[in-house]
Parts: structure tokens; C-alpha cells; sequence
């Protein structure tokens, strides 16, 4: 691994089992990408698996790539405006650090998502009985900023506004988040150049269609990430032979603006 990026290949990592604390609940199976901040893991759970009500110590990102996962009530979800949230491949989720939520029930086929923690060491803490009595109604008012749903559906692009190279330049992206952990895709054609990308904090680059190209390094494909630490040039950016789509991650400020 690189001083200031790293390149992460989830297919060269094995799958290993995670325990999460509870000695009825099945066994987690994870495959740890990156195991410094922002730590990425690869988790899958097995159909009709129940998560009780829960929360993480640390702000982390769901990105959803096969089967189902349903929600009993996300934060904030009161009154007639509380139902379950159904989360499957091609969705992203955002939950803040000790904001509680489920119990979470995995679908017919298990589930399969990243996570991306940003503060530390991925963990699980389960609701005590007074968290749990209590509800995500009272732990977390409506309004509430912990938490966000987002969801890639390959279709709504605009133009944004990327730094490259020492100035702005404007791309084809899609903005999916605002606060918390900052969200966005960016589309390249083939071996159309967006130039060297720098940001003032930590990031992670990763392909989600097709192939990107990054100076002299190997071709970045599916399962395959960036990480950059901030203030490293990370470029210049190419859409491989038959274009790309990258997901870019960021805590604290987005890499990518709206115009």
C-alpha cells in the first residue's frame, strides 16, 4: 500500500467470518478491503437473517449490490409516515454514528453491499432495552440530518462541477448526497479525459459500469477502488475503452458541486 492512496481489489481478498455479537444471529461473512479509515468491507448476510435494532459507532455508507434488505423504520419515520424501506442493488445509504435503527431483515436472496466507515474500525452495537423501548421516533426527530437514502438509476445526469488540475472543470455526474458523507457519480465516455483530480480530504474512487483509467496505474474496474488521501493528485481520469460511471466518496466536503 501506497503512503497517500491505495489500490483495493475486493475479488483478490477471501471472504472470512464476522461475529456481531449476538449468539443467535447468523454469522456475518465479510472480506476486509481496507483496514484503515475510511475502512471498506464487502459484507453479505443470508436470506431471512434478522438484525435486531442497532447502531454504529461510526458514520457509514451502504452501497447495495444484490438481494434485498428491509428496514422496520428508518430515523425520524413517525406517525403515518413510518414504514418499512426496502434497500436493493443500486442504492446507497447513509447512517450517522450512535443513530439506532432497524430490526433489519435481509429478502429471499440474502443481501450483498460495501460499507464505508469513516472514524474508525467497523462495529456493531445492539439497542438496550431502553433504546429499544424508546424507538428511532424518539431517539431521532423527524428533520433529523442521520441518515439519507439514494439511489443510482443510470438515467438523470447533469452538468457538475469537479476540481482538476488547479481549477473546475464541468462533467456529466449525478449528486446523490448533501451532508454527512458526501455522494456523487461521475460519467466518462471512452477515453474522455476529466484530468487530475486533487480534494482537501480523504476519498474513495470506485467504478460502478464499464472501466476508468488513472495515469499510469492499472485499469480500475468493477470491484476494484481508489483511495486518496487529501491533498494527493489522483490522475489524470480516463474513461477506459468503453466508458465509465464512478462512485466518489467524501467526509466533511464534497468532492464534486453542483453549478
Amino acid at each position: 500500500m501506497c503512503t497517500n492512496w491505495s489500490r483495493i481489489e475486493g475479488d483478490s481478498v477471501a471472504w472470512e467470518s464476522f461475529e456481531e455479537g449476538l449468539a443467535d444471529e447468523t454469522t456475518t461473512d465479510v472480506r476486509w478491503l481496507q483496514a484503515h479509515d475510511p475502512w471498506i468491507v464487502e459484507a453479505k448476510h443470508p436470506p431471512a437473517s434478522v438484525s435486531p435494532a442497532h447502531y454504529h459507532p461510526f458514520d457509514v455508507v451502504y452501497l447495495y449490490t444484490g438481494g434485498s434488505v428491509s428496514m422496520s423504520a428508518e430515523p425520524g419515520q413517525v406517525g403515518a409516515a413510518r414504514h418499512s424501506t426496502s434497500y436493493q442493488a443500486g442504492d446507497l445509504r447513509f447512517v450517522k454514528a450512535g443513530t439506532v435503527y432497524g430490526p433489519e431483515t435481509t429478502g429471499p436472496s440474502g443481501s450483498l453491499f460495501y460499507t464505508f466507515t469513516f472514524g474508525g474500525r467497523p462495529s456493531v452495537a445492539y439497542a438496550n432495552d431502553e433504546q429499544r423501548n424508546a424507538g428511532t421516533d424518539a431517539l431521532t426527530p423527524p428533520g433529523s440530518d442521520v441518515w439519507w437514502r439514494a439511489r443510482w438509476d443510470r438515467s438523470e445526469w447533469t452538468e457538475v462541477s469537479v476540481p482538476v488540475d488547479g481549477t473546475t472543470r464541468q462533467a456529466s455526474g449525478q449528486i446523490l448526497s448533501t451532508f454527512g458523507v458526501h455522494a456523487a457519480m461521475i460519467r466518462l465516455n471512452p477515453d474522455e479525459s476529466l484530468g487530475s483530480l486533487s480534494h482537501d480530504g480523504d476519498w474513495i474512487l470506485m467504478p460502478v459500469v464499464g472501466s476508468i483509467e488513472i495515469g499510469s496505474e492499472e485499469r480500475y474496474g468493477l470491484h476494484c477502488f481508489r483511495w486518496s488521501s487529501g491533498g494527493e493528485p489522483c490522475g489524470p481520469i480516463i474513461g477506459g475503452p468503453t466508458g465509465g460511471v464512478m462512485l466518489l466518496l467524501s467526509a466533511f466536503q464534497p468532492v464534486v458541486s453542483a453549478l
